[in-house]
């Protein structure tokens, strides 16, 4: 078995939603292809970008958060407790299944 990872965020703005869209579709089919590989989708600690990962079906998640202090600060505007929280709460997202995300 093989392992196949792709990386998609569901957050771009309006302008580069039908390219969002179209990397959804990419990812879904791949991990509807019957392939013996185990499809993984790397996706930030934000909910959308977790239900979109699972939302396409694959079989893992990879998640991945900022960690400098000028990312956390500037880009995500959040402390660092915040952004902890948060990679704490999303990694304990269930998938409709019931298993626990990523697997």
């Amino acid at each position: 078995m093989r392992t196949c990872s792709m990386s998609f965020t569901s957050d771009h703005g309006r302008r580069n939603s039908r390219r969002v869209e179209g990397e959804a579709r990419a990812v879904r089919a791949v991990a509807g292809a019957g392939l013996d590989a185990t499809i993984m989708a790397a996706a930030r600690t934000v909910r959308k970008d977790v239900d979109a990962c699972l939302a396409c079906d694959v079989d893992e998640i990879a998640l991945f958060t900022a960690g400098s202090d000028l990312h956390i600060k500037h880009k995500l505007a959040m402390t660092r407790d915040q952004v902890k929280e948060a990679a704490v709460r999303e990694t304990g997202t269930r998938s409709p299944t019931g298993s626990l995300c990523p697997s």
